[in-house]
């Protein structure tokens, strides 16, 4: 049997990422061939393969992982963008509510105000019965004042710019507003 030529395998002091080291080891092998070096040439390459594959495999992955983080920062700026719109938008809904609830207050109270003052020459009459007016209802509210009340007691002749019935207080069919009737 020829005598086995010995590999040198030096421990390389500074390692290359391009692969240098590994393609220099391999041009070495390949110079010397012989059968052990075939099969480790040919579990070297396989190896190799492999990790190409798994290499392209995690290389895939971190590429869709950063597309992924890419879209997702996009988002997340459109999203803070359109906060902060909503954000003043909202302060100026806010600012305009506001101002309408003092509005309606205001006019609430000028509401009541002439609700009050409307109700200043109004008489309730409490107990008649019904359709005792005939029909006329003014005229009738006029004559019962002029007759309780005395002609001598007014200067003028007695104005009635509406009379109108309310439903009984205590009926089913009154409404909560007690509607008028005619």
């Amino acid at each position: 049997m020829p005598p086995k030529k010995q590999v040198s395998m030096k421990k390389p002091t500074e390692e290359i990422d391009d692969g240098t080291h590994e393609s220099n080891m391999l041009a070495e092998l390949a110079a010397n061939p012989s059968t052990e070096t075939a099969v480790v040439l040919a579990a070297i390459g396989e190896m190799s393969q492999k990790m190409d594959v798994r290499f392209n495999s995690l290389d895939a992955t971190l590429k869709a992982n950063q597309a992924t983080l890419d879209e997702h920062e996009t988002r997340l700026s459109d999203v803070e963008h359109a906060s902060s719109a909503h954000d003043g938008r909202l302060s100026a809904v806010e600012q305009q509510v506001k101002r309408l609830e003092d509005a309606n207050k205001a006019l609430l109270e000028k509401v009541i105000d002439l609700e009050a003052r409307s109700r200043r020459q109004n008489i309730k009459i409490v107990g008649l019965p019904e359709n005792v007016e005939n029909g006329r209802p003014a005229d009738f509210v006029a004559n019962l004042m002029l007759a309780l009340f005395g002609r001598e007691n007014f200067s003028k002749p007695v104005e009635v710019d509406r009379a109108h019935r309310l439903g009984s207080l205590g009926s089913a069919t009154a409404t909560a507003a007690n509607k008028p009737r005619s």
